[in-house]
């Protein structure tokens, strides 16, 4: 789930409470959180000077990159996560501007799982499916590129990343009849492949699920006021 899906649904929502400005409000607070919350964890950390990867240090075994990997911390994919959501923001601004529809080709599911089990979406999306595609499209091709190339472990690999962003972007469009331009989740795939590589496994899913869970927790927020104003009009009749 991106949060460009859920600006571009919300944008023709009828729905009074759930609107597009309340929901980009409530994402725009969250992102700034996380970019105050990992300033704060990053301060009381102890700086150390930054290291290159062991398979870049002359005379080191290019297979073990466990001391690169120790530079990374959470704090770090927090912050990587606010920057992702601000850069998929920006992108559906500019998008909305000319009429190109960023949005998530399932989007209309996961309101409606939304507002009938809340609870279910939010481990669906911001646990279960980050873990998933985790795996599927960062560590299996990063773990198979370093196994074939081990000399390379310590890069970045971009042109690997941006080929399987490529493919995580265009899996939003699979099993739905409406098509979209998914620019915005192929930069979300390029911040996740980042973080993969930076930290490993357990980073990109950190970074993925704390992305999800910003504007899942608007999403749900938001659903839960418009039920609830419904309620209310619905006893007073």
């Amino acid at each position: 789930m991106r949060v460009e899906s859920e600006i571009a649904a919300l944008a023709a929502s009828e729905q009074p409470v759930m609107s597009r400005r309340n929901f980009i409000r409530a994402v725009g607070i969250g992102a700034l959180g996380l970019s105050i919350g990992a300033a704060i964890a990053e301060e009381k950390q102890q700086p150390e000077p930054a290291k290159e990867y062991a398979g870049h240090e002359p005379g080191a075994d290019p297979t073990d990159h466990t001391e690169a990997e120790a530079t990374w911390g959470y704090a770090d994919d927090v912050e990587l996560a606010a920057k992702i959501l601000g850069a998929e923001m920006v992108t559906v601004a500019a998008g909305k501007a000319v009429g190109i529809d960023f949005g998530n080709a399932g989007m209309e599911k996961i309101l409606r799982r939304a507002s009938e089990a809340p609870l279910a979406t939010a481990v669906d999306v911001a646990v279960t499916s980050p873990a998933a595609e985790e795996l599927v499209f960062r560590a299996i091709p990063s773990g198979l590129a370093d196994f074939l190339d081990p000399a390379g472990r310590g890069n970045k690999r971009w042109a690997l990343g941006a080929c399987v962003s490529l493919a995580f972007a265009a899996a939003h469009n699979i099993g739905h009849d409406k098509r979209t331009i998914p620019l915005p989740q192929f930069i979300g795939g390029l911040g996740f492949w980042y973080a993969q590589r930076r930290g490993g496994l357990n980073h990109a899913t950190f970074t993925h699920a704390v992305h999800n869970a910003v504007p899942t927790v608007a999403l749900l927020g938001l659903t839960a006021a418009e039920k609830s104003r419904q309620e209310e009009m619905e006893a007073s009749k």
